[in-house]
This record gives C-alpha cells, structure tokens and sequence, in this order.
C-alpha cells in the first residue's frame, strides 16, 4: 500500500511539473512504471477477492444442495417404509378352516400384491382326514386339487402357478407322483422340485406339495 501511495505521489508531482529536467524526468518514468505496477496489483487483488467470494458460494450452494439430497432420500425411505406397510396391511390370507391353521400359524394361502404363496397342501377331504391312504398317484392328485382349490378362492387358477415344490416320504414313488403332477402342468410347465423327506406330520401323507402364483 505504501509503494503505491508513494507511485500515485510522483505521478501527480510528474504532472504538476512536466518540463522537469534530467533526474526528474527520470523519476517521472519510474514513478508511471510505478503506477501501472500498482494498478495491475490492485487488479489482480481485485480478482483473487472476487474468485474466493465465488468459490465460498459455490461451497455453500454444494452444502445446501447435499442437505436436501439427504432430506429428498429420508421422505424416499419414509414413502418406502409406508409403501410396504400398507402392502402388508393389503395382504390376502385363505385359510381352510382345519383346527391346525390357528394353533402352528399359517394360511393356506397368502397373496401379496400379484405374489401368490400356497402352503404344504396333502392329501385331505373337507374335515382334514387324510384319504387315498397308500396310493402315492390319488394323493398327489387330491393335494394339487385342494391347491386349485385355494386359488380359485381369489379368482386364480392352475395356470398361474409358476413354481411347485414337491416332498415324498419315498422317493421311488416319484414316478406316479410325477405323473398325476404332470397331467395338471403338461402345458403350464411351471419350476418345480422333487426331493424325498424322513417323514410329514401324519405317516399317511406320502406327499406335500407347495406351489407360488402370480397372479
């Protein structure tokens, strides 16, 4: 600052008396270097200011905008978490009405939006007595029928089904169970799986079956 207060000095000095002679002719040039020097000091100080006052709203607009990007994702989780809770309040749950449904805690069967999941299903009549008693090909038919059953309770059938899953107590008894599950799926062709078990809950269930729809 003093530098250029001592430039504007001698250039008004310069001014007043423009026919000095020799050394202060000299002074005259120096002094206007002098000044230019100055002037692009302050310039280039000027600029520096303006670039930092710049910088500091770019942080701050950076700060802002990050603070509402946290707020948007916390009304996205809330909208999400509310979302699910009312699906959940939406579900669709079919029971049979067998004494068993209360007491472990299950439904036959329980739709969540076009999800549709059928529980093990056996070979039971009405009263839930197990019937077709030794005969591996009747069961599979009757537990396949009291799974159309429950879905057509929601308007479904059979050819929503896109995966069943099959238990056998004995695995040699794949054949006639696959034959009466395919006379029911030749043209659905859902994914299925077929795997042997140590036993059901009653030793005259010879086969369980599970199925999921879309509806």
């Amino acid at each position: 600052m003093f530098g250029i207060m001592m430039a504007v000095a001698l250039l008004i000095v310069s001014s007043l008396f423009p026919e000095i002679p020799g050394t202060w002719r000299d002074i005259k040039y120096l002094s206007f270097l002098i000044g230019m020097v100055a002037l692009v000091l302050l310039f280039l100080i000027f600029i520096r200011e303006e670039v930092e006052h710049a910088a500091q709203e770019v942080v701050a607009a950076e700060k802002s905008r990050s603070i509402e990007d946290v707020e948007d994702f916390s009304k996205d989780i809330h909208s999400e978490e509310v979302s699910s809770s009312e699906d959940y309040s939406r579900r669709v749950r079919i029971s049979t009405g067998t004494k068993w449904e209360p007491i472990v805690g299950y439904s036959r069967l329980v739709k969540v939006r076009n999800q549709v999941f059928v529980s093990g299903t056996t070979s039971t009549d009405e009263t839930g007595l197990v019937v077709f008693l030794g005969d591996p090909y009747r069961q599979t038919v009757q537990a396949l029928k009291n799974i159309e059953r429950a879905l057509m309770k929601i308007g479904l059938n059979m050819q929503h089904v896109v995966r069943t899953r099959i238990f056998l107590t004995t695995i040699s008894n794949w054949e006639a169970v696959g034959r009466a599950h395919g006379e029911i799926f030749h043209d659905i062709r859902p994914a299925s799986t077929m795997v042997e078990v140590a036993r059901l809950v009653d030793p005259d269930m010879l086969v369980e079956i599970e199925a999921d729809a879309v509806s």
